[in-house]
């Protein structure tokens, strides 16, 4: 029981941290952006960051309806 209350706050904190990604984008994605700039990986992973919150967002949702059946 209580390990399943523990999956579920992880989940909804994950949902939550995710839209707070989405409000928040300009201010979290410019100091990433340019902490990047300087790697060559770098340039790589900018292509990954605008996709992060949804990334967030989406495990939060599959690990709130994982322990669900029916």
């Amino acid at each position: 029981m209580l390990l399943n209350n523990m999956k579920l706050l992880f989940a909804v904190a994950m949902i939550m941290t995710g839209l707070l990604m989405v409000i928040f984008g300009n201010t979290w994605g410019s100091l990433v952006f340019e902490l990047l700039a300087g790697s060559e990986i770098g340039l790589w992973l900018e292509h990954i960051v605008p996709f992060l919150p949804m990334a967030v967002i989406g495990f939060g949702t599959v690990l709130f309806f994982s322990g669900k059946q029916g």
